[in-house]
């Protein structure tokens, strides 16, 4: 019977099949074009391969959407040399959606685009 355990144990430990180190909500938002205007949704879950955002909309997976994200800080102050890093526009594919947001994973072209996000996201962390 210990077997039985041992693969219980292995199969809750391998449900989590994150690539990245997530960083925890609250010190970014998203906005993203929905046809009206744009509304700083939070973000709970964060890392350089995705993220989980919190939000009424309905997408589907596999829907590509641009996010502009943005520290949390700065959401109602505009980039005035107060050290918080510039929004981040990035594309991202819908890879979930439940009732009360949505999970995206970042699209990037090269090393160098997911390299300079993962240098925003540093900083943007760094400053909460």
């Amino acid at each position: 019977m210990r077997w039985m355990a041992l693969m219980r144990e292995w199969l809750e430990s391998s449900t989590d099949h994150r690539k990245a180190r997530r960083n925890p909500g609250g010190v970014m938002v998203a906005h993203y074009w929905t046809g009206g205007a744009p509304i700083p949704r939070s973000i709970t879950n964060i890392s350089t391969n995705g993220a989980y955002i919190q939000a009424s909309d309905s997408w589907q997976p596999g829907t590509v959407i641009t996010l502009t994200l943005q520290a949390e800080h700065s959401a109602a102050v505009p980039r005035n040399g107060n050290g918080l890093p510039a929004p981040f526009a990035v594309r991202a594919v819908v890879v979930r959606a439940v009732t009360d947001g949505f999970a995206v994973q970042f699209l990037f072209g090269n090393h160098r685009e997911k390299a300079e996000f993962g240098r925003f996201l540093k900083e943007a962390v760094s400053q909460d």
